[in-house]
């Protein structure tokens, strides 16, 4: 409840995930996908608690990481042995693909302009369905990467058209069997239009890069502490979101640099292709 709270405090984190939920046409515009809702938190009992933790928390569902010296290795594995847990594997993540979930394209607008200076928008566009093989997320490693930071950044493409615009911010978006982009921006009201209509340049960019350049982005980057492309940044180890593909990547110096910028270039010109679902509130 405190960390709903929290993002509640913030402004534009709140408009992020109203608009997400506006986009996706959720039926409660203030629920958070991830945390729930106060209502949902209040209502728990511990029957609920126990009745979760009984279910989840058992050792088929834990992953034990141990380090240390060889001597305490042998003894900590000779005790965890007596447990029979199951030995670290890999398995592929079973998707029902008949689970989707539509954008809204109409745009949305909250608020109204009289006697406001600001406004905060939202497009979100798809990029593919899930599962993900190595390529893919590595490619979407790549796309993050470049829109978050750098030459060409959303916020610096953007600028060339809005110069004062001072934030502009790509997050990921798992939702059902899809993955997302959400493109946020704060700027003057005047500006929307101008962001909305140039937005689709920024991914036409991107796609004229040449090769030669997309390479040494790949090797400059090393993709930037977001390897997992889902906003948990430092620690390509972390399993926020990770798909089991994600796990097995550990390697970033050996990624086959042309099958990742095809890939690359494939979600891009499919950006380009495809409408996004805008939403804009007036503050």
């Amino acid at each position: 409840m405190q960390e709903i709270k929290q993002y509640g405090n913030s402004r534009l984190e709140k408009f992020a995930n109203i608009a997400r939920n506006c986009s996706f046409k959720s039926s409660n515009l203030f629920d958070d996908e991830v945390l729930g809702s106060i209502t949902d938190i209040s209502n728990f009992s511990m029957q609920d608690v126990r009745k979760f933790l009984n279910t989840h928390l058992v050792k088929e569902n834990i992953s034990i990481l141990i380090a240390g010296n060889k001597h305490s290795l042998y003894q900590i594995k000779s005790i965890l042995n007596r447990y029979n847990l199951r030995k670290a594997t890999f398995s592929s993540l079973i998707i029902n693909s008949s689970e989707s979930q539509s954008l809204s394209l109409e745009k949305i607008i909250i608020g109204n302009q009289k006697n406001k200076e600001l406004a905060q928008l939202s497009t979100i566009f798809k990029i593919c369905h899930k599962p993900l093989n190595e390529n893919k997320i590595l490619a979407l490693s790549m796309l993050f990467s470049i829109l978050n930071s750098g030459k060409y950044s959303l916020l610096s493409q953007m600028q060339h058209f809005v110069p004062e615009l001072y934030f502009f911010q790509a997050i990921p978006i798992f939702r059902k069997s899809g993955i997302y982009i959400q493109l946020l921006t704060s700027c003057s009201i005047q500006d929307t239009k101008v962001i909305e209509e140039n937005i689709n340049k920024i991914f036409v960019t991107l796609s004229n890069l040449s090769v030669a350049t997309l390479k040494d982005i790949i090797h400059n980057l090393y993709f930037h502490q977001n390897l997992l492309f889902d906003g948990v940044e430092k620690s390509i180890s972390s399993f926020a979101n990770m798909q089991a593909e994600q796990e097995k990547i550990i390697n970033l110096h050996n990624i086959d640099s042309i099958a990742t910028i095809n890939k690359f270039k494939e979600i891009v010109n499919k950006l380009i292709d495809h409408a996004g679902s805008t939403v804009i509130a007036y503050i």
